[in-house]
C-alpha cells in the first residue's frame, strides 16, 4: 500500500457532489431534528442567505463535474502503519468535541487522558495526556513538525490549536524518539485553504439513564450511582477564516476563534468558567514556505474546584501566549529542509482569598496540585535542519537530521506573609514559613543529531537511525545538569500485493530533562522551614504562631546524587495486518516498553535521617517509620534514581470494513489490553501516580510502602466501535462506542501519632489483587452524530447535531480514596447526556 493510497483511504469522509435541496425541504428537515430550539434561528438565517448563493452558483456551473461520484474507501482513523493520522474530514464527520485531547482518547486506544471525558466538554486545556504509558511530563506537542511544548506548563502546548485550523493530526507515540518527532503533531498547512464561518453550541440534556442499574456504576450493587450529576452549562464556540491573495498571488489566512465553557461538579455548586480567544495569521511565501503566527488569551475562574477545594482556595487568572513559525512543506523539500519557531507564555493566577493560603490536609491527601498563587513565564526558540538524501552507501539512502531547542522558565511563588498553612479536618496542623517571596530562572539547551538510513527492497523497507542527544540546564551562570546520551532505532516494513503488511522495530532513547528536575536542583527555588502551628484560635496563621521546627524544605536544601544516571526508554513493537474477507481487514499489534533509572527524591544518605521502624497494627504493612526529633531541621533532599524499572505492555486487535462510504455501511472495532507498572509517588491520580513526577514527599520512607504497583495511565482494557452510513445522499450518521476499564486504585491512610506529624501512606497497593485494591468502575460512552452536508459551485454548507453519552451512563472519574467513612464515595462522574449543535459554511 503506497503512502498516497493510504492517504486517500484515510480521507474517508468526502461526500458525493449532489444538488442542494430546496429551502422548504431543508426547513422541514431542521424542524424534525431540532424542535423548539429557538436559539438556533441564527442558523436558519445563515441557511437562507447561503441557499441563494448556492442555487445561483449551481445554475452557472456545469453539472457534469459536480456530479462525478468519488469512490472513497473507509479505513478507521486509529489504524495506520505504526502511528495514527486523523484528517479534518474525520474530525468533522465523527462525533467528537472541539477538544483535541478528547478526540485522541476517542480514536487512539493507547492515548489516555487524566480527566476521562466525553465530547471534550469540560475544560479548554487538556494538559494531562499520556500515550502508551508515557509520563504526562514528557508529552511533546508539535505544530507543523516543530516543537511548541510549553516550558511554563510541562506536558502542555504553548497554544491550544483550534480544531478548525487543523488539516490533520498525527500521533507519533510508537518507535519515535524524543529527538525525532515524538508527540502529537498538528498540521495546519493546506494546499487549498478555504473561507469559513462556524458556530457551535454545546449544552446539557440530562434525562433518565438507559443503563441497567447493575451496570451503571461498578460495583453498583455495593455503592450505587451518585445522585448528583456533573453538568456542562450552556456555552458557545465560534470563529471564522478568511483567505485572500497577497504576495505573488500567495494566500494569506486570517483565523479567529472564541470559546466560553462553564461546568459544575459533584462536590461544588460554583461554576468553573473558561474563556479563550485565539488569532492566527498564515502567509504562504512560496509553494514550499509558509509563515505562521498566533496569539491566545485564556481566562479561568474557580480553577481547582474540580479537586474538592473550598471556594476560598480556588484560583482566578489566565494565560497569554504567542508563537511564530517559518517552515517548509515537506512535499517540496529538496536537498535541505528546515523550520524555525519561537514562542512565549505568561501565566498569572491569583488567590480568591487574599488573606492566606490554607489547605486542608484531607484535600491535600487526595494528592492533587494545591492551588497556589503563581506567576510564571516560559519561552522557547528552536527548529530543525535536515540534509536530505546526501548519502548513498551500499544502496542505502541517508540524510542527517538536526533538531535544536532553547527554552527557559521564570517562576514566582508569592505567599501572603510568606506562609503556607495546612489543616487536618479543619484543625490547625502546621505552617511553612518561607525564606522570601521567590523568583527564579532556569534554561535548558538541547541539540539532537542523527544519521538516518533507508534501504528499499522489492517488497520491504529497512530504516535505521542513530544519533545523540545533548542537553544542558542552567540557572544564570550556574550549570545545574548536563548530559550526552545515545539514541538509536530500527524499523522494518514488509508489504505484499495481497494486502498483507508486517512492521517491527525497536528503539533506545534517553528521556529528556523536564523543569521539575531543573527546579529541584536550582538553589534559588522556594525554600523555608515547616513548623508546628500554635493557633491562637482565629484560624489565621501568623509567623508569631510558629512552634517547633519539623523540617527544612526547598531549593537551598536540594542536591543530586554524585552517581545520578539519566532515565532511558527501551521499546519494541510488532504489527501485522491482512485481508480477512473480500471487504474486511484484520490486524494485531504488540507493544512493549521499559523505563530505566527513573528519577526520585530521597534524603541525603550522608546525613543522619533519624528514622526507625515502629509497629503499627492500624496499617496494612504492619509497620511505619518514625522520626527522631533530633534530626528535625537538618534535612537535605537528594535527586537520585529509582532502583526498580517501570514496564509497559500493550496488545491491540482490529477488524474493519473497507467500503464505499457513499453507499454502504462503514464499520471498525478496535480492542486493546494494557499493563503498566512502576514505582511512583504515593497516590491515585494523574499527577501523583505518574513516572515523571518528583516530590519531596517521596523522601519519607513511609511513602515507599506499597508504591510499586499499577500506574494511573493504565486502563487495562479498551474497546472502540465505530460505524455509520450515508443516507439520502447528503446525510451522514456516525457513531462511536468506547469502553475503558477502571483506573488503578489504592487506599490512602493519614497516619498520625508520628513525631514528624501526619504522613500519607499508600495503605494498599494500587490494583494488585489479592493484596491490593481492585480497579474501580469503567468509562462507557455511546456518542452519535447526524450531519447534513451539501456542496455546489465550490461552496459547502453543513450542519451537525451530536449527542454525547447517549445512554447517560454514570461512570466515575474519581473516588474518595481516604480510609474513612467516605471511602470510595464518588467525587466526580463523567458528564451526563449532552448535545452539541453546529454549522459550518465554506466558500
Amino acid at each position: 500500500m503506497t503512502q498516497a493510497s493510504q492517504s486517500i483511504q484515510l480521507r474517508v469522509l468526502h461526500y458525493k457532489m449532489i444538488e442542494y435541496k430546496t429551502l422548504k425541504n431543508f426547513w422541514k428537515i431542521r424542524k424534525n431534528i431540532f424542535p423548539r430550539i429557538f436559539s438556533y434561528l441564527f442558523f436558519i438565517a445563515i441557511a437562507i442567505f447561503f441557499q441563494s448563493r448556492l442555487l445561483t452558483a449551481q445554475a452557472i456551473e456545469t453539472d457534469a463535474a459536480e456530479m462525478v461520484e468519488e469512490k472513497i474507501t473507509f479505513m478507521p482513523p486509529n489504524w495506520s502503519v505504526y502511528n495514527s493520522i486523523f484528517y479534518s474530514e474525520h474530525i468533522e464527520s465523527m462525533p467528537n468535541g472541539s477538544n483535541i485531547g478528547g478526540m485522541l482518547e476517542y480514536w487512539h486506544p493507547g492515548v489516555i487522558l487524566s480527566n476521562i471525558e466525553t465530547g471534550g466538554f469540560s475544560t479548554l486545556e487538556t494538559i494531562n495526556v499520556s500515550a502508551h504509558a508515557e509520563s504526562i511530563k514528557w508529552q511533546k506537542y508539535l505544530l507543523n513538525g516543530l516543537d511548541i511544548s510549553n516550558p511554563a506548563e510541562q506536558g502542555a502546548p504553548v497554544i491550544y490549536i483550534p480544531v478548525k485550523l487543523i488539516n490533520s493530526i498525527q500521533v507519533n507515540s510508537q518507535l519515535k524518539s524524543y529527538a525525532n518527532n515524538f508527540g502529537i503533531n498538528y498540521i495546519t498547512q493546506s494546499n487549498k485553504p478555504e473561507n469559513m464561518i462556524y458556530f457551535t453550541n454545546p449544552g446539557f440534556m440530562g434525562g433518565s439513564t438507559l443503563m441497567p442499574s447493575e451496570f451503571d456504576r461498578e460495583p453498583g450493587q455495593l455503592w450505587g450511582a451518585a445522585d448528583k450529576r456533573r453538568k456542562f452549562i450552556t456555552s458557545g464556540e465560534g470563529g471564522f477564516q478568511y483567505v485572500f491573495n497577497t504576495i505573488s498571488n500567495m494566500p494569506l489566512r486570517i483565523f479567529y476563534e472564541g470559546v466560553i465553557h462553564q461546568r459544575t461538579f459533584l462536590t461544588h455548586d460554583e461554576y468553573e468558567t473558561s474563556k479563550r480567544h485565539t488569532v492566527f495569521l498564515s502567509q504562504a511565501l512560496s509553494k514550499s514556505h509558509e509563515l505562521l503566527a498566533g496569539y491566545q488569551n485564556t481566562q479561568r475562574e474557580n480553577k481547582g474546584v474540580e479537586f474538592s477545594h473550598r471556594k476560598e482556595n480556588t484560583l482566578k487568572g489566565g494565560e497569554n501566549s504567542a508563537l511564530i513559525q517559518l517552515y517548509q512543506n515537506p512535499n517540496f523539500a529538496n536537498k535541505i529542509s528546515y523550520g524555525i519557531t519561537a514562542g512565549i507564555s505568561h501565566i498569572d493566577f491569583s488567590q480568591t482569598d487574599e488573606n492566606s493560603i490554607i489547605i486542608d490536609l484531607v484535600e491535600e491527601a487526595l494528592l492533587r496540585k494545591n492551588p497556589e498563587p503563581e506567576k510564571k513565564a516560559g519561552w522557547f526558540s528552536g527548529g530543525f535542519i535536515n540534509l536530505n538524501k546526501i548519502i548513498s552507501v551500499y544502496d542505502f539512502i541517508g540524510f542527517f537530521k538536526n533538531t535544536f531547542r532553547l527554552e527557559g522558565r521564570r517562576s514566582k511563588l508569592q505567599y501572603t506573609d510568606d506562609i503556607h498553612a495546612r489543616t487536618y479536618y479543619g484543625a490547625p496542623l502546621d505552617i511553612t514559613l518561607y525564606d522570601q517571596n521567590n523568583m527564579h530562572n532556569e534554561e535548558i539547551y538541547r541539540w539532537y543529531s542523527s544519521l538516518n538510513l533507508e534501504k528499499q527492497f522489492q517488497k520491504s523497507v529497512l530504516k535505521i537511525s542513530a544519533g545523540f542527544q545533548s542537553e544542558a540546564a542552567l540557572s544564570g551562570s550556574k550549570t545545574l545538569a548536563t548530559k550526552i546520551s545515545p539514541a538509536a532505532s530500527l524499523l522494518y516494513e514488509y508489504k505484499t500485493k495481497s494486502q498483507f503488511a508486517f512492521t517491527t522495530g525497536m528503539l533506545y532513547d534517553s528521556i529528556p530533562f523536564t523543569f521539575d528536575e531543573i527546579e529541584f536542583l536550582n538553589p534559588q527555588s522556594a525554600s523555608g522551614a515547616r513548623y508546628v502551628w500554635n493557633d491562637n484560635g482565629d484560624g489565621t496563621p501568623t509567623a508569631s504562631e510558629t512552634g517547633a521546627v519539623l523540617s527544612r524544605t526547598g531549593g537551598l536544601y536540594h542536591n543530586q546524587n554524585d552517581s545520578l544516571k539519566h532515565p532511558s526508554r527501551q521499546e519494541f513493537f510488532i504489527k501485522a495486518a491482512n485481508k480477512l474477507f473480500e471487504n474486511y481487514e484484520f490486524g494485531i499489534s504488540i507493544h512493549a516498553k521499559r523505563f530505566s533509572d527513573l528519577y526520585m527524591v530521597q534524603y541525603d544518605p550522608s546525613q543522619d535521617n533519624g528514622y526507625y521502624e515502629i509497629e503499627r497494627t492500624d496499617v496494612d504493612s504492619g509497620y511505619l517509620f518514625n522520626r527522631d526529633i533530633a534530626a528535625f531541621g537538618s534535612e537535605f533532599f537528594q535527586l537520585t534514581n529509582r532502583v526498580k524499572d517501570g514496564y509497559y505492555a500493550g496488545f491491540e486487535a482490529q477488524i474493519f470494513r473497507k467500503t464505499n462510504i457513499a453507499n454502504e455501511w462503514f464499520f471498525a472495532v478496535n480492542a486493546g489490553a494494557y499493563y503498566a507498572e512502576a514505582e511512583t509517588i504515593v497516590g491515585n491520580g494523574p499527577d501523583y501516580n505518574d513516572m515523571g513526577q518528583i516530590s519531596e514527599s517521596s523522601a519519607d520512607p513511609n511513602s515507599q510502602i506499597n508504591t510499586y504497583a499499577r500506574i494511573d495511565f493504565d486502563r487495562a482494557y479498551t474497546v472502540h466501535i465505530i460505524w455509520g452510513k450515508q443516507f439520502l445522499n447528503n446525510f451522514l450518521w456516525s457513531n462511536i462506542i468506547r469502553y475503558r476499564d477502571g483506573q488503578p486504585f489504592g487506599q490512602l491512610l493519614i497516619a498520625d501519632g508520628l513525631t514528624q506529624g501526619p504522613v500519607i501512606v499508600q495503605n494498599q497497593r494500587r490494583s494488585d489483587p489479592p493484596k491490593g485494591m481492585p480497579r474501580y468502575t469503567y468509562a462507557l460512552s455511546w456518542d452519535t452524530r447526524f450531519v447534513y452536508k451539501s456542496k455546489a459551485g465550490g461552496n459547502t454548507v453543513s450542519f451537525y447535531f451530536d449527542i454525547y453519552n447517549l445512554l447517560d451512563s454514570r461512570s466515575e472519574i474519581y473516588e474518595h480514596t481516604l480510609a474513612d467513612e467516605k471511602f470510595r464515595d464518588a467525587l466526580e462522574t463523567v458528564i451526563g447526556r449532552s448535545y452539541r449543535i453546529g454549522g459550518v459554511f465554506r466558500w
